[in-house]
């Protein structure tokens, strides 16, 4: 292959990464490049075309049926015209094959090319239409053709608002159009009989085409503002090869968006820290984020996928989009869980922490809202470890900008360790293991191990109080082996809790007084929870009472619900 055959080629391979549908619709005279898949873009343009012709079938349709009424109160004499008959066949014409294309656009999927020629044929269609009805049932002292410069006006105006296309294309349809009104024009002045004082032919033709060119112009301009408000629009939800969908999130740190990837079409997590967020330090604070969490390759922790700037200065990184509970929320619709199933989380996240203190990095931030429970095909109680924001990294480069103040209060109060109110510069990896301590007492128990109602006397609690056992909170017995370890890594100085995550996993694993959690327990527990979500909603809508169908919550998890990173206080 020559060099220019393969320039020209990669240049087109590259307009069709930046834009499926350009190679779809490369000229200017075209539908335009409609951002998102080619399919998707299809769609749009054959429900906008089907919105179009329906319109212009009913105003047909309304027209044919008003018309003889107009023309019987204004000019009866019409109505005996032996071109009447003619005139009514071909609005007839128009108006059923208006119909056919619109049901044609309705139950079958047309290609865009397909499209492309329906627009202009039925365009061209009611032009022609409307210059047959001229000559044929025309008359000079009736003016018939300023009726027809109306109906061309509205025919596109109509269009230009309904089809999104290119303004060069507008216009060609609109200048072309006034080819046959001009002649039809002509004609009848020329072929019948003209009042005495009437200007020339060449004169009311003149007339004709200054007045169509007007219309011709404006839609032109319609297609112009409608199109390139469309395009901004949707530019602005794109990021690359995503397409931003809904909100999920915001803090102070950015936002969080459902996206969709235009290719792989599967659902991803973007969170973006916008332009006027984006000063120098802040930037590189988001950097660290995502270059930090992008080492982490533990399947326990949420994965990030792509990283990136806009050409307007808003930076972003995609990450995979969760559908679960989290477990502030499972423990809130069902209480307490069993021990089984505490250990079944609590050890996926502990492995997940494993891996990120091997290699020199802390969460800070582990709480239950910030720990998943997912269904994946056959795998269930599935955990994701979410939200690295805060994560701190042990040996940090010397120029590098730190993710937070050491000097302030950095995690959840319900959550934080004991050094990291006392001393913030002495956080480290055990600061994560009391943390993971305090979620799984709030997995047992079902209530936070701290007693307080202010943020002071949660932090003396941290700091002083010693936590009451699980077995006493719930008035009943929890094997020993796991009250022992959550009360271990609850302990006040670091130096008494498990030294790493993965002496918690070993110690879980050695637990011979913890019942195992199947894999058929986990599926008992979302089918059941799945059914009693179904059957709760049916009863909400025959009561027509929310509140009540909330608080019958009773099943093992709640239905899975579209978990975003929590930005929350952020």
């Amino acid at each position: 292959m020559a060099a220019g055959d393969r320039n020209a080629a990669t240049l087109k391979a590259d307009r069709a990464h930046r834009d499926p549908l350009a190679t779809l619709a490369p000229s200017v005279i075209g539908f335009g490049l409609v951002p998102g898949t080619p399919e998707e873009a299809r769609a749009h343009v054959q429900l906008r075309i089907r919105a179009y012709v329906g319109l212009f079938a009913v105003l047909w349709t309304v027209m044919f049926f008003a018309q003889p009424l107009v023309r019987a109160a204004a000019a009866p004499e019409l109505l005996r015209n032996a071109s009447a008959p003619l005139v009514t066949w071909t609005h007839v014409g128009v108006a059923a094959s208006l119909v056919l294309a619109w049901l044609l656009l309705k139950y079958k999927k047309v290609s865009l090319r397909g499209l492309d020629v329906m627009d202009a044929a039925v365009t061209k269609l009611q032009v022609f239409g409307l210059a047959a009805m001229l000559y044929i049932g025309g008359e000079p002292k009736f003016r018939t053709e300023l009726v027809v410069i109306l109906a061309l006006t509205n025919l596109l105006a109509g269009r230009a608002a309904l089809v999104p296309c290119t303004a060069a294309r507008t216009a060609v349809f609109g200048f072309g159009s006034l080819v046959p009104q001009a002649i039809a024009t002509y004609l009848v002045y020329t072929t019948r009989p003209v009042p005495e004082g009437f200007p020339t032919p060449i004169g009311l033709t003149a007339f004709m085409v200054v007045w169509g060119s007007i219309a011709a112009l404006l839609s032109t301009a319609i297609t112009r503002i409608i199109y390139g408000l469309e395009r901004k629009v949707k530019e602005a939800k794109q990021l690359g090869q995503y397409t931003l969908e809904s909100q999920l999130g915001s803090g102070g740190m950015g936002m969080v968006y459902l996206a969709r990837h235009a290719l792989l079409r599967r659902p991803t997590a973007v969170k973006l820290l916008p332009a006027d967020k984006a000063g120098k330090d802040a930037v590189k604070r988001f950097e660290r984020e995502v270059q930090l969490t992008s080492q982490l390759t533990h399947p326990n922790v949420v994965a990030i996928y792509d990283y990136g700037r806009t050409p307007d200065g808003v930076f972003y990184y995609a990450m995979e989009y969760l559908e679960g509970v989290d477990l502030e929320r499972l423990v809130k619709d069902q209480g307490c869980l069993p021990a089984a199933r505490v250990r079944h989380i609590v050890r996926q996240t502990a492995d997940a922490l494993a891996e990120a203190h091997s290699i020199k990095l802390i969460h800070r931030d582990i709480k239950p809202a910030n720990i998943v429970v997912l269904s994946r095909g056959r795998q269930h109680d599935y955990v994701k470890v979410l939200d690295f924001g805060l994560v701190k990294e042990l040996r940090p480069d010397n120029n590098a900008p730190s993710l937070s103040n050491v000097a302030t209060l950095i995690g959840t109060p319900l959550y934080i360790s004991p050094e990291s109110i006392t001393d913030p510069k002495k956080v480290d990896h055990r600061s994560d293991i009391y943390a993971l301590g305090a979620v799984a007492y709030y997995l047992l128990t079902g209530t936070t191990v701290v007693k307080g109602r202010g943020l002071v006397e949660v932090c003396a609690w941290h700091m002083y109080e010693k936590p009451e056992p699980p077995s006493k909170r719930l008035g009943k017995p929890v094997p020993a082996s796991l009250e022992t370890l959550i009360l271990k890594c609850l302990e006040k100085d670091p130096a008494k809790r498990p030294q790493s995550a993965a002496e918690i996993v070993e110690a879980l694993d050695l637990a011979t007084d913890i019942p195992a959690w199947t894999a058929a327990d986990a599926e008992i527990a979302w089918q059941t929870a799945q059914n009693g979500e179904a059957g709760r909603d049916k009863a909400a809508g025959q009561e027509h009472d929310a509140t009540s169908a909330v608080r019958e919550r009773d099943t093992p998890i709640p239905a899975s619900r579209a978990m975003p990173v929590d930005l929350e206080n952020r």
